[in-house]
């Protein structure tokens, strides 16, 4: 089976998320900041495998819609991935997405364990589990959703269907005028596809499977105090031997500090 593992970015500067605050990456070291730290996990970890990995860099940060929204070009982009010799060994036959704050933490995890799961149903899209997250629904604005997905990880066939969705999802705050504002809204493409799923916008829910976050998108812990039960804590957070952690929602020094120290554990375990 040929698999690409695809992240894209700005590695030059980061914009945060929620406060629109810039920092110069270089400044950081071009080696040891955090961007660059995945980029060197996910190649290792694509080396190890025999998987292509695929990443697909922005030069300046674009001014029509939130930066995140761009994995979907980088990802038609992967799909398309070949060169002149022998189209076919090139073109991959799945995609697995990775936002840039993810680290693979067990290397001897492979991804056709994950895929042939989808295989089996026939389905094209794989997403983890998420919950109590904000997003929105088609009729409203933001709130709390018991039950979701989250769309920093996740794999796709390269497929007919797959292109189209991808389209549509890339269209959809066009399309839906209510919605229009998750160009630059916080959220972006992930509220989009949890309205696409939850409505089943051109088969969304049919196509895909919904599967255990712990799978391939294990959170960092940042709160050792929560009130979350003992279950929703082995569902969500990372814990030694999980296969990936995501450090999402978290500032831009306070993930620099846990990605290397994470990171180190990971060249340590090897």
């Amino acid at each position: 089976m040929r698999i690409s593992v695809v992240q894209f970015g700005n590695l030059q500067s980061f914009r945060h998320v929620t406060t629109g605050d810039e920092f110069n990456i270089s400044q950081l070291g071009e080696e040891q900041n955090w961007l660059s730290l995945s980029i060197k996990n996910h190649k290792e970890y694509c080396d190890l495998h025999g998987y292509s990995y695929f990443f697909h860099e922005l030069e300046d940060f674009p001014n029509d819609r939130n930066i995140s929204w761009y994995k979907i070009p980088a990802i038609l982009s992967a799909f398309a991935a070949q060169d002149d010799v022998n189209i076919e060994i090139h073109e991959p036959q799945w995609v697995f997405y990775c936002d840039l704050d993810t680290l693979v933490m067990n290397k001897s995890v492979k991804l056709e364990d994950i895929i042939n799961r989808a295989e089996f149903l026939g389905k094209d899209l794989i997403l983890p589990k998420n919950k109590n997250f904000k997003s929105r629904t088609m009729t409203s604005k933001e709130k709390y959703i018991k039950k979701g997905i989250n769309f920093g990880q996740f794999f796709i066939k390269n497929c007919a269907w797959s292109k189209l969705w991808l389209s549509k999802l890339w269209d959809f705050p066009l399309n839906y005028v209510n919605h229009l504002d998750l160009l630059q809204t916080k959220y972006y493409d992930n509220c989009a596809c949890n309205i696409m799923l939850k409505s089943n916008i051109f088969e969304t829910k049919k196509n895909s499977i919904v599967v255990s976050n712990k799978l391939f998108n294990s959170y960092l812990n940042k709160n050792k105090n929560s009130t979350e039960s003992y279950l929703e804590r082995q569902e969500y957070y990372y814990k030694d031997g999980d296969f990936k952690i995501h450090f999402a929602d978290i500032d831009f020094e306070t993930r620099q500090e846990r990605m290397t120290e994470y990171y180190m554990r990971c060249v340590e375990n090897k």
